[in-house]
């Protein structure tokens, strides 16, 4: 079984977490914005895989464009520095980098990155499911 883990940062709110019992065992996700990080606490039951949906951008209510705040090259996983070495990178774009992980517990860290935008991202980047 696969688990999509997906979220959408928006400008209005610094943290969400949510958990679902499922029929493999508890799913949980958490996201927390904080001292110019994000942070994302992942954790997939036995049994069952995911893709990991890190966001590097954040949806503004007000403005069709999205900030890259976020840098690809600066996230680690429980620790250790994402690497094609050490883990599996479905996808890498401007607004997410896309991770396939095991059961287990994940915490993933992204660095932020100040002033750069891009536009006419709305309707082609950001994917809500």
């Amino acid at each position: 079984q696969s688990i999509v883990i997906e979220p959408l940062l928006t400008d209005k709110l610094e943290r969400v977490s949510g958990s679902f019992e499922s029929v493999y065992g508890m799913i949980k996700s958490s996201w927390n914005k904080q001292n110019d990080q994000l942070i994302m606490n992942v954790t997939i039951p036995p049994n069952a895989s995911s893709l990991i949906h890190v966001p590097l951008t954040l949806v503004s209510a007000e403005s069709t464009r999205n900030t890259v705040n976020f840098d690809a090259q600066s996230i680690s996983i429980n620790a250790s520095p994402l690497s094609p070495l050490t883990h599996e990178i479905i996808e890498q774009s401007e607004t997410h980098v896309v991770l396939k992980v095991m059961p287990g517990e994940y915490t993933i860290n992204v660095q932020s990155v100040k002033g750069v935008e891009y536009s006419n991202c709305v309707d082609t980047c950001v994917i809500i499911n």
